[in-house]
């Protein structure tokens, strides 16, 4: 058993073995010895316990949970031993030899935004970097995509949103194919601060600058002002839209959750409000289903809103970086979400799964004349509501007629109740329980279009469907209030629903034919004068035919004729 300590590594704790935290601890103290005398002694320390860090951490993500004295070995080895640079170089001359060691070797190199070499963001120098190309004809390829195709500046945008920036030491030496060591490390802090003292101490250096190069630089600078300006708006833009639309759908999905209304259905002028309370007495087979599903929906749908909403605020008030274990657990809420609605759904799906059919019989007795008149029971202009709960009963209009012809002299209703259950038992019950209105005074047939069933069966697809079995020679009136009750009766001329009403049908032989609908004359008349038509048009054509073959067959009589007199001749000289 080994004993561990806990230590702070730029920023970081890490558990580490006791031995290995002495290896570590006299390593950097070796190499804090070494840069004592030297310019940003301080930065150099801060980089190289960064790069540390972030080799640690690497091989923490690979399961590992504390630091053995064979990490801290491989850390060293990556980093380099001091004794292998102490003694080839003093450190006041590497910013003398910074450029040649460095260059002796080429590393895998990252793609970085070189920011500390930028005109704008520093896409193209971090470009040129990783491609080993000048900067300069980078920029001027986006600067001719920009003026010539007009795609530049959005390519532009597009990269310096997706590659990182150079901000560490070590990312800069990535970022130059350079391998990450102390000596490395210190060389390019070396060097920086080398061109800030010749930064300082050369103020008017751009006065000896050649004019060509002042005006390229003042162009690229006053492009890249512009830019900066453009895409600054466009994402402060972006994070406004960002925060509205997240807002805007939370005040929703919070005011539907706390019992706002579903729905609003606009049905004959007239307006249909369904709440929550009306979901969980209406469908749920029970109140925990519904209090599940809401609460999926309630994490399905807030969570990624309110992470709009959060990255938009991010974005216009540069928020620092979420905490990582809050983004997981908003995923995690999320991920339960989709599973809660998962189970509810299916739940309530098995509710109808299975489908039954109840058929009944009314016999119409008491028809005054041959002429049965069918007209929608109640106003035409009713509640407009499809369906809803009243007096712990649930209605809805799910009810149709059809005519068809019967089988015996009687009048009949032939009555079908359908609805469906979780299993067919359970359906055939909830037919049973279906209930509707209607009406016979004399030969006036009245029929609700809405249908009711108690509140404890759920609306499980319960209709009515009717079929008024008449026999050949009687008739049907279908009043113009029967539309919302009528589906697709059929009849000889194919006439379709709504032209049907307001008009008298009688059962034929073939079927339903109308008695009293004038157009359906003037429509045969005009098909009967078209018939003629198309009828004379053809035995003109047939004529013409004939007449053409019989002006062949004369062409070729006349030439038989011919051949018989030219025959006759011949034989007449020889004899």
């Amino acid at each position: 058993m080994n004993k561990t300590v806990t230590a702070n590594i730029s920023g970081v704790v890490f558990h580490i073995e006791s031995t290995a935290y002495d290896n570590l601890h006299n390593y950097l103290n070796t190499i804090r010895a070494y840069f004592k005398d030297s310019e940003g002694k301080d930065e150099i320390m801060a980089d190289i316990e960064a790069r540390i860090a972030e080799l640690f951490k690497e091989h923490l993500d690979e399961g590992k949970e504390v630091i053995t004295l064979d990490h801290v070995k491989q850390v060293i080895s990556v980093m380099g031993e001091p004794e292998q640079y102490m003694d080839e170089v003093d450190p006041e001359d590497m910013s003398s030899s910074s450029s040649s060691s460095r260059k002796e070797a080429f590393y895998s190199k990252k793609l970085y935004r070189d920011t500390d070499d930028n005109v704008l963001g520093g896409v193209c120098a971090g470009v040129g970097h990783y491609f080993g190309v000048d900067k300069i004809w980078f920029r001027a390829a986006f600067l001719i995509a920009f003026f010539g195709f007009g795609f530049g500046f959005l390519l532009y945008l597009i990269l310096w949103i997706i590659i990182p920036s150079a901000k560490t030491t070590a990312e800069k030496l990535e970022m130059k194919g350079e391998p990450v060591t102390v000596d490395n490390i210190g060389n390019a802090i070396k060097d920086e601060f080398g061109n800030f003292k010749k930064k300082v101490s050369n103020g008017d250096t751009a006065k000896y600058r050649s004019k060509a190069e002042n005006a390229i630089y003042r162009f690229f600078e006053f492009i890249g002002r512009i830019l900066l300006f453009l895409f600054k708006f466009i994402v402060k833009i972006f994070a406004v839209v960002l925060v509205l639309v997240g807002l805007s759908g939370l005040i929703g999905v919070i005011a539907f959750l706390v019992g706002g209304p579903l729905s609003m259905n606009f049905d004959d002028g007239s307006i249909a409000t369904y709440w929550l309370s009306d979901i969980s007495d209406l469908i749920f087979a029970s109140n925990s289903m519904y209090v599940m599903g809401l609460l999926g929906f309630a994490f399905v749908s807030i969570i990624p809103l309110m992470g709009i909403f959060y990255g938009g605020i991010k974005i216009l008030f540069d928020v620092p970086k979420t905490n990582r274990a809050l983004g997981l657990t908003a995923l995690s809420l999320w991920a339960i979400g989709i599973i809660m609605i998962v189970v509810s759904t299916t739940n309530t799906l098995s509710q109808f799964a299975n489908k039954q059919t109840i058929e009944e019989e009314v016999e119409l007795k008491e028809l005054s004349s041959d002429t049965l008149v069918l007209a929608r029971m109640g106003n035409i202009y009713d509640d407009g509501m499809t369906i809803f709960l009243e007096d712990e009963m649930i209605k809805t209009d799910n009810l149709s007629i059809d005519v068809v012809r019967s089988k015996n002299e009687k009048v009949r209703m032939l009555v079908n109740k359908s609805s469906k259950g979780k299993a067919r038992k359970e359906a055939g019950r909830k037919a049973e329980n279906i209930q509707f209105t209607y009406s016979l005074d004399s030969n006036r047939l009245e029929v609700s279009p809405i249908i009711e069933m108690p509140q404890e069966d759920k609306f499980r697809m319960q209709e009515v469907e009717i079929s008024i079995a008449l026999p050949v020679g009687v008739s049907i009136y279908l009043d113009p209030t029967s539309r919302d009750i009528i589906y697709d009766i059929k009849n000889v001329t194919n006439t379709y629903d709504g032209r049907m009403m307001g008009h008298h049908w009688m059962m034929t032989e073939e079927g339903l034919e109308c008695t009293d609908c004038s157009w359906l004359n003037e429509e045969e008349s005009a098909r009967t004068e078209e018939q003629l038509m198309e009828e004379a048009e053809r035995l003109r054509e047939e004529a013409a035919v004939q007449a053409k073959k019989a002006r062949e067959l004369a062409r070729k009589a006349e030439r038989l004729r011919e051949v018989e007199e030219e025959v006759e001749a011949e034989l007449e000289s020889e004899l």
